[in-house]
């Protein structure tokens, strides 16, 4: 994989010195391994100064060097195609990801594609739109939190912290099955963790939830996933991986989130729930 012709042909064709040369031509050979390192690094992998570095970005067109390893970078993650591999099995995913010539700086890639997936939650999702959601499940009767299989140690941890701070939290993580919704109802707010691969039983429970009157929230990748129109509040973030896994890392960013600011709006009631946990989380810890 190649620079772009135009950016390649800007670095070529500018006039440097020689230590600018230096960032100029690491740049161009080096390029996925610009994307992940700050100006200090590249500074000390060349012997050069920070000056240097900002310097050699703005003789080639850039503000700064930041602005320059962006677009770097957001030509690295486009050629990467992440989106699309998101859609293939796991084994396709993993031949795909060491098709590519950027494969051996996996370590900066997983780092850097973690930070954009986790600035897509803020992207991708008002504040008011989250707070909405948290509002929601704290008005609600019960709260039924939904994941399987690769979502299911989410729905877990979130129903996990949730509970603490909020009473009758419903967690369904195994198998999961219509009966479990029997006594749902327009009081209760139902949360689904639902990425691509998109399970089936999304439709039976978010039907049948919707059926009984039920609020919903749906927490997924795409404003196009399947029984997205079912959903009351839709909320989105990307889980790209360079690897053969949907990364959950902002998903849980933004579930710890929704906790924090429920825990934060119950205010009293929370610390009482968290201050009669308190000698049992204490006594477990020793």
């Amino acid at each position: 994989m190649e620079l772009p012709a135009a950016m390649a042909q800007q670095i070529k064709s500018t006039p440097l010195t020689a230590k600018e040369s230096l960032v100029a031509e690491y740049i161009l050979n080096h390029f996925s391994s610009v994307c992940y390192v700050s100006t200090s690094e590249l500074a000390r992998i060349l012997h050069v100064s920070d000056a240097t570095v900002s310097r050699t970005s703005k003789a080639l067109g850039y503000a700064s060097f930041l602005a320059l390893q962006k677009e770097v970078r957001d030509f690295v993650l486009e050629r990467a195609d992440y989106p699309k591999r998101g859609f293939l099995p796991p084994f396709e995913r993993l031949q795909t990801h060491r098709s590519l010539d950027v494969k051996e700086d996996v370590f900066q890639q997983f780092s850097a594609l973690t930070c954009k997936n986790l600035q897509s939650v803020l992207e991708k999702n008002s504040e008011e739109t989250i707070r909405s959601a948290a509002d929601l499940l704290a008005d609600s009767r019960v709260k039924f939190i939904v994941g399987r299989r690769p979502t299911a140690a989410l729905a877990g941890k979130f129903a996990f912290l949730l509970r603490m701070v909020a009473p009758r939290v419903v967690e369904a993580t195994g198998d999961v099955t219509v009966e479990q919704l029997l006594d749902i109802g327009p009081d209760d707010c139902l949360l689904m963790i639902n990425f691509n691969p998109y399970g089936a039983y999304a439709e039976r429970w978010l039907s049948s939830a919707r059926e009984r009157g039920a609020r919903i929230i749906l927490l997924t990748d795409r404003p196009s996933a399947p029984h997205a129109g079912l959903a009351d509040i839709l909320l989105l973030t990307d889980v790209y991986s360079v690897s053969f896994f949907n990364s959950n890392v902002a998903a849980m960013f933004l579930l710890e989130l929704l906790v924090s600011l429920i825990a934060d709006r119950e205010g009293a009631a929370a610390a009482r729930r968290l201050d009669t946990l308190n000698p049992y989380i204490l006594q477990n810890s020793k």
